[in-house]
């Protein structure tokens, strides 16, 4: 089975479990423990990062793409974190990445589901580390998400989940959302 897992969605979590202090360090251990806790419980035989690029296409074409995020992001003031995870902790860790042999991939002006998106079609049998809904309209027999933070249940978001829980084939999830 292969894992791709969408980095930035891990790298929020570690930094939201260790916070500011020693980001480098701290952040990619947590990163590194959580991927592999994951890589495991999905028995991967592979596992592939991807994360977004720094120019993603979307706010060119639209320029309130993720704009409620945005809002978050001043309401931090100086302490926002993303400045330290993007300016710090993102290079050191693709670097420890490539140190361990880890496929990582950013392209320029993608993120990091899109990567992952493309990645399903690529492979008859992967398991996508993500909680992006956008994701949803991917997913068919032998593409599934794992999502360790559900607490009750399967881990696992399938075509069949996606069905049940909105009523609809996730082939039409763009339409939907």
């Amino acid at each position: 089975m292969i894992f791709g897992i969408d980095g930035n969605w891990y790298l929020n979590r570690a930094y939201a479990i260790a916070g500011t202090k020693d980001p480098e360090q701290a952040v990619t251990y947590l990163f590194l423990s959580l991927m592999f806790k994951d890589a495991l419980a999905v028995k991967a035989k592979r596992v592939f990062v991807a994360f977004d690029g720094p120019e993603v296409f979307r706010y060119k074409l639209y320029k309130k793409y993720k704009g409620n995020r945005d809002k978050h992001k001043e309401n931090r003031g100086k302490d926002d974190t993303s400045n330290l995870i993007y300016s710090k902790s993102l290079p050191f860790l693709q670097g420890v990445l490539t140190l361990l042999e880890i496929p990582w991939e950013q392209h320029r002006d993608k993120e990091a589901d899109d990567v992952l998106a493309s990645s399903s079609y690529v492979y008859d049998k992967i398991v996508l580390g993500a909680q992006d809904k956008d994701l949803y309209g991917h997913l068919r027999e032998g593409v599934r998400l794992f999502d360790s933070k559900i607490k009750v249940g399967s881990k696992y978001i399938t075509h069949e989940t996606v069905r049940k829980k909105l009523g609809i084939d996730p082939k039409h999830m763009e339409l939907y959302q």
